[in-house]
């Protein structure tokens, strides 16, 4: 309850499984939570630069192996980091993000929110 009344936070969506533009998904979904929360803010999340392999065909997930194809832009501001993403199976895409983040970024993405949770 705390963070929806908190200024300075960024809201990113994460990136697809295939290199170029995030999920359209996560993209409005983060549009939408900066136009309704004061003081929050739409921002650009991890890009894809390569095909993350097992997200793709749906076989075991490696986070460290996924984590090395993405690139994280330089998140404007000190606030928190709110990270979306359309689709949750089992944590392992958000997981990568996590570990793809430079280590000041870790310390303020402070939540991963799912639009929707499938598995």
């Amino acid at each position: 309850p705390a963070l929806l009344a908190a200024t300075g936070v960024t809201v990113v969506p994460m990136a697809g499984h295939l290199p170029g533009e995030p999920s359209g998904a996560s993209r409005r979904l983060a549009e939408r939570l900066a136009l309704d929360l004061p003081g929050w803010v739409a921002g650009a999340g991890p890009a894809r630069i390569a095909v993350a392999p097992s997200a793709i065909d749906g076989g075991p997930r490696a986070p460290a192996t996924e984590a090395a194809t993405l690139r994280w832009p330089g998140v404007a501001g000190a606030g928190p980091v709110v990270l979306v993403d359309d689709v949750v199976r089992s944590g392992a895409t958000l997981e990568a993000a996590w570990l793809a983040a430079p280590a000041g970024l870790r310390a303020r993405l402070v939540l991963l929110a799912a639009f929707r949770a499938e598995g």
